[in-house]
C-alpha cells in the first residue's frame, strides 16, 4: 500500500510541474528547477521502499527535473533548456553558501583550518550532486535535441522523452554513486548500489511519459495565447 501511495505522490508531483508550466509558462519551469535541488537535499536521509528497493525520497522529486528539461527542449528549444540547467546550478551554489554561512563564520572565528571550511561548503554530497546533475542534464538535452531532429513527429514524443531521460539517468547514477562511494565501498558494491538506484529511476522515467504529452498540449496553447496577445497589441 505504501508503494502505491508513493507512486501516486510521484504522479502528483509531475502534475504539479505541468501545472506550474500552464500557470507561469517557462518561468514556472525555471522556478521549479531552481528549488528542486534543495528539495532533493532535504530528503536525502528519508528512505522509502518501492518494488523492494530502498532509496531516498529525494529521488522521487529529482525525477521531475528531467521532465522540466524535456518540456523546455520540446517546446522552447535547446538554449532554453541549457539556460534552465545553468540557472539551477547557480541557484544551488548560492543557496549552499548562504545556508552554510553561519557555520563557516563560526569556523573562521575559531581559527579552524581552511580545509575544514572548504569541506563544509563543498561537501562530497554537494559535489556529487552538482556534477551528476550537470553532466546528466547536458546529456539529456543533447540526446533530446538529436532525437527531435531525427524523429520530429508527435507520435515519437515518448521516444524522445524516454530514451534521453533513461540514458541521462544512467549517467547520473554512475557519477553520483561513484563519487559518494569512492573509497567507501568496493567496486561490486558500487555497481549493486548504482543498478538499484537506476532501476527505480527507470521506472520514474517511464511514469513521466503522459505528462510530456500534457506539457506539449500546454505549450501549443501558450503559443496560441501569445499570438493572440501580440495581435491585440
Amino acid at each position: 500500500m505504501e508503494m502505491v501511495l508513493w507512486l501516486f505522490v510521484l504522479l502528483g508531483v509531475f502534475g504539479f510541474v505541468t501545472l506550474l508550466y500552464y500557470s507561469f509558462n517557462i518561468a514556472g519551469l525555471f522556478g521549479w528547477i531552481a528549488v528542486i535541488g534543495w528539495v532533493v537535499t532535504m530528503h536525502l536521509q528519508n528512505l522509502v521502499e518501492i518494488f523492494g528497493y530502498s532509496f531516498t525520497l529525494g529521488n522521487i522529486f529529482y525525477a521531475t527535473a528531467f521532465l522540466a528539461s524535456d518540456i523546455l527542449c520540446e517546446n522552447h528549444g535547446r538554449k532554453a533548456a541549457y539556460l534552465g540547467v545553468g540557472f539551477a546550478i547557480a541557484i544551488f551554489f548560492i543557496m549552499n553558501v548562504i545556508v552554510n554561512l553561519p557555520a563557516t563564520i563560526k569556523l573562521s572565528n575559531t581559527m579552524s583550518h581552511i580545509s575544514d571550511i572548504v569541506e563544509l561548503v563543498f561537501s562530497r554530497t554537494m559535489i556529487a550532486g552538482v556534477l551528476s546533475y550537470s553532466f546528466a542534464q547536458l546529456l539529456n538535452i543533447k540526446l533530446y535535441i538529436i532525437l527531435k531532429k531525427s524523429l520530429p513527429q508527435k507520435r515519437y514524443l515518448w521516444v524522445r522523452n524516454n530514451i534521453s531521460t533513461i540514458l541521462a539517468q544512467l549517467l547520473d547514477s554512475v557519477i553520483f554513486t561513484g563519487i559518494m562511494m569512492f573509497n567507501i565501498a568496493s567496486v561490486s558494491q558500487m555497481i549493486s548500489i548504482m543498478l538499484a538506484i537506476f532501476v527505480i529511476k527507470l521506472i520514474f522515467a517511464l511514469l513521466d511519459t503522459p505528462w510530456i504529452y500534457v506539457a506539449k498540449a500546454i505549450g501549443l496553447r501558450l503559443q496560441d495565447r501569445a499570438s493572440a496577445l501580440d495581435w491585440m497589441r
